[in-house]
């Protein structure tokens, strides 16, 4: 009789152990999920101001620094506006509006930007500058390093995509429905960017 009671007891205090480690096992799996999207910006942005207007003229400006979940990096002019996927970075994807400059980390998930004319799509680390402003029939890539894919984003007669390289720029206008690829021999961002980081771009 003595031995039935230690076993229903032992039966029942390993049921109780069974049920918590299964509750505690819930829990971690819950918030595992639930911190597996991180925020898609950080709050604290940078402000900085460019370098002296006899310098760069045309990038004379304050801009704001921001840092993406994925560790990429966004460099928005005054009004630029950025709005990431609600997923990012399981989703690399961001909508643009404005003058801003992209430095891209590599990932095996491709990062893409997304704008009233244009799908940019970047497959590893790269660095390029956008001006796409939404209320503008024209827009401008330019693509200081890595490759960046460029696609219309609206219905055209020609929907070819292009692919743009280290110093390229492209510039789309979609009242005309043109999209042109051409050399970039300004040296204006490139030296912007190196003083910027520090760091001379290769």
């Amino acid at each position: 009789m003595m031995q039935r009671s230690r076993y229903s007891r032992l039966l029942i205090v390993l049921s109780v152990v069974l049920v918590v480690a299964a509750v505690v096992l819930l829990l971690m799996q819950k918030n595992e999920e639930a911190g597996s999207v991180p925020p898609s910006v950080k709050e604290d942005t940078v402000e900085w101001t460019g370098p002296p207007k006899d310098t760069f003229p045309y990038l004379n400006h304050t801009y704001t620094e921001k840092w993406l979940a994925d560790s990429s990096r966004v460099i928005l002019l005054e009004g630029a506006k950025l709005n990431p996927h609600q997923q990012f970075p399981a989703n690399r994807q961001v909508k643009a509006d404005g003058d801003m400059i992209f430095d891209v980390r590599g990932s095996a998930r491709p990062f893409v930007v997304r704008t009233r004319l244009l799908v940019l799509t970047a497959e590893g680390p790269c660095v390029f500058r956008i001006v796409a402003y939404s209320h503008e029939s024209g827009e401008e890539v330019q693509v200081l390093k890595g490759t960046v894919r460029a696609a219309k984003s609206y219905k055209s007669d020609f929907p070819e995509p292009d692919t743009l390289r280290n110093q390229q720029l492209l510039m789309i206008n979609d009242t005309i429905d043109l999209m042109e690829k051409e050399n970039d021999d300004r040296t204006e961002l490139h030296d912007w960017w190196a003083l910027y980081t520090h760091t001379p771009i290769k």
